[in-house]
Order: C-alpha cells, then structure tokens, then sequence
C-alpha cells in the first residue's frame, strides 16, 4: 500500500480542492451577466402604460 507521502499527498488534495472550487467559482463577474438575464425575467421592470 502507499506509505505516509502518498497520504499526505491525498490530504493536501481533500482540503486544497474544495478551497480552489470556491475561490473558482465564487467570483462575481462570472455569473454577472446570469444574475441580470434572470433578475428581468423574474422582476420585470414597471409597465408606464398603467
């Protein structure tokens, strides 16, 4: 089996890779143009006819 180097190894993988996920995809300007497409479908804006 794999010796102590190898289990640091998996560990450094099991706590590094969910950080690199968040700061991936955790930034703003990548879900930006979503947020607006989704905040007009959802709240249209007021009818000035009524």
């Amino acid at each position: 089996m794999g010796g102590w180097k190898l289990e640091v190894f998996r560990m450094a993988c099991y706590v590094s890779f969910p950080i690199a996920a968040m700061f991936l995809f955790s930034r703003p300007e990548i879900f930006k143009d979503q947020v607006i497409e989704a905040r007009k479908r959802f709240y249209p804006p007021p009818n000035p006819e009524r």
